[in-house]
């Protein structure tokens, strides 16, 4: 790969980046765009949140085992939705539309997203999992320094991840970091677009909270759970949805070298 020339490095450094607004506007018209392209696989997504909100309705409420079955649950269900995030990637930056809900469209494609992800994953539970066993005090202290770490360091190679899924000539790790390298508040705040669905989720619960209290139900316990896990499972499929197709324009937007455009 070739260094960037002295005009290539000024146009990037001035390089007009999009205002919260515009990444707000972006982001939910591509949310209902890919909620609508992608019916099936968002489905199959809104089918493995259910699943996995279920399941953790019905862990045990403290313990060891609870915990860690609680990371199984998350570990599942993470790895589950990578054909999804692929093909919302594919439809917003190429505009492919993906029909089907497969982890063998592109074996070498799907191998490298998962194997990224796995590493992800594990180097962020892993610890945490290993802490649990310590005093509280420096388990929490820990966890809390592996999470800010953790982000930092997904933001910073959040790039790879699109450019896996288009299979981009500059796909590595080190260009998503060189690409991302002096954007790191600008990524950070447009993932934020993504945690506001998470806002409904919390209104609507107190006012879920409130009607059941006001309408002093006792025999519909199941069917209540059932309601408000199919809705939690409406906005996670909402939710990540908007996360990857952020991740997609910020693709677009300051991904350089992860699109092979820096190599030689």
């Amino acid at each position: 790969m070739k260094l960037l020339d002295g005009s290539a490095v000024m146009a990037r450094e001035f390089m007009m980046k999009p205002s919260i607004l515009f990444v707000l506007r972006s982001a939910w018209s591509d949310t209902l765009a890919s909620l609508s392209q992608l019916q099936y696989p968002a489905l199959v997504v809104f089918l493995i949140c259910f699943a996995e909100q279920l399941a953790r309705a019905f862990l045990p409420p403290d313990g060891r085992l609870g915990e860690t079955l609680d990371v199984l649950v998350g570990t599942v269900s993470t790895f589950a939705i990578v054909p999804y995030q692929i093909a919302i990637y594919r439809l917003i930056i190429l505009g492919d539309v993906t029909t089907n809900y497969s982890f063998t469209a592109n074996t070498n494609r799907v191998r490298r997203f998962l194997a990224w992800t796995a590493a992800l994953w594990i180097a962020t539970i892993a610890p945490i999992l290993i802490f649990g066993l310590l005093p509280i005090g420096l388990s929490v202290a820990l966890t809390v320094t592996l999470v800010v770490v953790g982000i930092v360091v997904l933001l910073r190679l959040i790039l790879l991840f699109p450019a896996i899924a288009v299979d981009a000539t500059g796909a590595s790790a080190t260009n998503a970091l060189a690409d991302s390298n002096g954007h790191f508040w600008f990524i950070a705040r447009s993932m934020l677009v993504a945690c506001l669905p998470m806002v409904v989720v919390f209104v609507a619960l107190i006012a879920w909270v409130w009607f059941a209290c006001v309408s002093n139900i006792r025999n519909a316990d199941m069917g209540q759970t059932l309601i408000g896990i199919a809705f939690l499972s409406a906005i996670g499929t909402v939710t990540v949805t908007t996360s990857i197709v952020v991740v997609a324009r910020l693709y677009e937007w300051i991904g350089e070298r992860v699109k092979g455009m820096g190599d030689s």
